[in-house]
């Protein structure tokens, strides 16, 4: 099991940033995040096998920020298309703020906000789509739908990241956009990515990935049972799988 401190993965990032010039594309961006991944963590990914041929829609609960990164990583070389928050499109002004807070805005605040820049525009060149939850009008969720039918599109039905580490209840907007677009929702379980900082200095890190079988939206009539039946899943695939961190 690989075993990093906190200044080895301060020092590997800042290295990236060093050498940044313009976002990477989609192939060359796995390949810093799968090498980050495997050198950094003890990382791995179960169940590519229920991987479908063509579009369908990726589900997963959703702890940390890196889950983004850990689902491109795990579902490659398929390319998913992400829905994400304003907060997103703004880690910039995000780092910025935190290096202030943290008074190492001196040492590594310009280095921190570069981070940040680099974060917005690799999602930008990956394909992430604006997505404010609390204010989705039908315009919008049509444009989700029209996205989902055309894309692999992955969606965090949670709505947002938890503040507990357990499963939030899902939202049926998340169900509806992957129903309308009739193509097969793959329930996904990321384990290892809650409070990804805490006692970073003594822990090994663990990040497992779980894609379970695919979901038919034909099958449901009901909203409410698709959702019940994708929180089910989740669930069951987190089961025996619960990191310590």
């Amino acid at each position: 099991m690989t075993s990093i401190t906190l200044p080895r993965l301060a020092y590997e990032l800042l290295r990236q940033v060093r050498t940044y010039e313009k976002p990477l594309n989609y192939a060359e961006g796995y390949k810093v995040t799968s090498k980050f991944l495997r050198d950094c963590f003890d990382y791995s990914v179960n169940g590519k096998e229920n991987i479908p041929c063509g579009k369908y829609v990726v589900c997963s609960n959703h702890t940390s920020f890196l889950d983004m990164l850990v689902l491109g990583e795990a579902f490659y070389p398929d390319k998913l298309k992400f829905l994400a928050k304003p907060a997103f499109f703004e880690y910039e002004l995000i780092c910025r703020k935190a290096m202030r807070k943290m008074h190492l805005a001196a040492v590594f605040g310009e280095s921190a906000a570069k981070c940040g820049k680099i974060v917005t525009e690799y999602i930008l060149e990956w394909g992430a789509e604006r997505i404010d939850p609390k204010n989705v009008t039908k315009s919008d969720l049509k444009k989700y739908i029209n996205l989902a039918k055309e894309n692999i599109l992955m969606i965090f039905p949670e709505g947002h990241r938890t503040k507990t580490g357990e499963m939030q209840p899902l939202q049926p907007g998340a169900m509806l956009i992957a129903q309308k677009s009739k193509n097969p929702i793959i329930p996904v379980a990321i384990e290892g990515t809650f409070q990804f900082w805490k006692d970073f200095w003594y822990k090994e890190r663990k990040i497992t990935v779980n894609i379970g079988e695919p979901m038919h939206p034909a099958d449901y009539k009901k909203t409410e049972d698709a959702l019940n039946e994708l929180e089910r899943r989740i669930k069951k695939l987190s089961i025996g799988n619960h990191s310590t961190f």
